[in-house]
């Protein structure tokens, strides 16, 4: 296993949510570095099992060698399929850590940072065809509208697909710094990486169809989860975050609760324990974590539960240690002289990733709510 591939988030809380039993069956949807897995399969027994989904062939080269593990390369949208083939009826716990992997990011070639000029590839699924490029180049006016509003939440989404279209009909863009280039007439003196990392957002989304395939996994756990069994999921961003708060709370990615014809509403999940916040060891380990909260209750999501999150990039604020600081474009920090320095040193780094992220656990109670 590669332990430089992605420093699992959260995973002391994360496990602790899953609350393994020994001979239970389980779920990484998002395997990755393998650092999720391999400490869910420290707390089993011999006749426990871990089945693991990556569709990134660089991450399936972090194989753990145990037989009680089953790691497949596919995407987590074929979890049922690859269930019923598996003969697996039920599971006791799914683990899921949405979004991209400190690897990917890091790893120029893959086109997924603004920080390397690189082919505009963007493909978590190395076999598929259709690439950042196809999209940029081939989309029409419409489409790129609809992925920069609802993917990037970009106010000026128009503005950005005007440019793309009108420099495609001269030259085809190809790279991450031909996209750079051609957006800079456009680009916010201030928060000029906030911008970028939004279109980026939304053409990754769109490659490799992320909020679809959330959606299809989220609806797949209500489906084969044990009564008591535990949903972990860790979010990125507010698209994410939403989808899974919706059909946590509502049953549904709608935002009202469904209802049957006598009322009762078809609901699957409630909410464990408390909020709680990383540890400064944590900051400190992982280069990629800004903030991260853990959601936990011990009552069902009602009606008027609040999640305090946000995406923390250059010119928003951020709270560490109940102190506020305002992250400046060159990701320098202004606050409290006696914030302490090692803690701040962390956070510098930790800004450039442009991620926030919130930790789910969740209990499988179908209809215990009505």
């Amino acid at each position: 296993m590669n332990n430089t591939y992605h420093v699992p988030v959260l995973l002391k809380e994360s496990i602790n949510g899953l609350n393994i039993l020994p001979n239970g069956v389980y779920v990484d949807a998002t395997f990755g570095g393998g650092g999720h897995t391999k400490e869910i399969l420290s707390h089993l027994n011999s006749s426990g099992k871990v089945i693991a989904f990556d569709q990134d062939a660089d991450a399936i080269e972090n194989q753990i060698d145990d037989n009680r593990l089953k790691l497949i390369k596919s995407n987590f949208k074929y979890l049922t399929n690859h269930l019923k083939y598996l003969q697996i009826d039920k599971i006791d716990g799914l683990l899921a850590d949405f979004g991209i992997s400190s690897y990917q990011i890091d790893t120029q070639m893959r086109g997924f940072s603004i920080r390397f000029d690189s082919d505009l590839d963007m493909r978590m699924n190395k076999d598929q065809k259709k690439d950042a490029k196809h999209i940029l180049n081939k989309y029409s006016s419409d489409d790129l509208n609809y992925i920069f509003k609802n993917f990037g939440e970009l106010k000026n989404y128009k503005k950005v697909t005007q440019i793309i279209i009108s420099q495609r009909s001269k030259q085809k863009i190809v790279t991450t710094g031909d996209l750079i280039r051609i957006l800079k007439p456009i680009s916010p003196s201030k928060n000029n990486n906030k911008f970028l990392a939004k279109i980026f957002q939304a053409i990754r989304i769109e490659v490799n169809d992320e909020l679809s395939v959330i959606k299809k996994l989220l609806e797949a756990s209500s489906q084969y989860l044990n009564k008591g069994g535990r949903l972990v999921c860790i979010s990125y961003h507010s698209l994410e975050d939403r989808l899974v708060k919706r059909y946590i709370q509502n049953g549904s990615f709608n935002e009202q609760v469904e209802s049957d014809i006598y009322g009762n509403k078809d609901t699957f999940f409630k909410k464990i324990g408390k909020i709680v916040t990383p540890s400064e060891d944590e900051l400190n380990k992982n280069k990629k974590l800004i903030k991260k909260l853990k959601y936990l209750g011990n009552n069902y999501m009602s009606k008027g539960d609040t999640l305090i999150h946000g995406d923390y990039y250059p010119g928003s604020w951020l709270y560490a240690n109940d102190k506020r600081f305002i992250i400046d474009p060159e990701f320098s920090f202004i606050g409290p002289k006696e914030f302490d320095l090692g803690v701040m040193a962390a956070h510098l780094v930790l800004t450039t990733a442009n991620k926030t992220a919130i930790d789910y656990i969740f209990e499988y109670y179908p209809n215990s709510f009505n």
